[in-house]
């Protein structure tokens, strides 16, 4: 078996270890814990990065679709007294520099996240804090 650095060359794997396509494996589909109340749904932060101050909340796909909360769309993210209107997209891409974003990661919670900035310390939220989210009505 040939090696190149640390990689198998490819076709010199044996055919169990070797890539398929089609065959990424898809997590367990998460189930909501949400609060839903008055139109909107409450949730915790899970996590914060503690470099870029991005965090992982509980909120999952589920509870976008329960508020009608569409990719493309505009929503609201409270905490405390402060609200903001992240993107809901793919990825930092979708916005520019300092905008709020909001998308779901491998494990199917919701990221929520401002494109080269903090979103904990411009929200003043961290780890284990409950925050609300709703859609957006626009009368534009």
């Amino acid at each position: 078996m040939k090696r190149f650095g640390f990689y198998n060359a490819p076709g010199n794997l044996p055919r169990s270890a070797e890539f398929i396509r089609g065959a990424t494996m898809q997590p367990d589909k998460l189930k909501s814990v949400s609060d839903f109340r008055d139109g909107s749904a409450y949730g915790k932060i899970l996590e914060v990065h503690p470099v870029y101050g991005n965090f992982i909340t509980e909120f999952v796909k589920e509870d976008m679709e329960k508020l009608s909360i569409s990719k493309g769309e505009r929503f609201l993210f409270k905490f405390g007294e402060k609200t903001f209107e992240p993107l809901y997209g793919t990825s930092y891409g979708d916005v520019p520099r300092g905008e709020w974003i909001a998308f779901h990661v491998a494990n199917g919670c919701l990221r929520i996240a401002r494109n080269f900035a903090n979103a904990s310390e411009t929200a003043g939220c961290g780890k284990g804090d409950t925050v609300c989210i709703a859609r957006a009505f626009n009368d534009t």
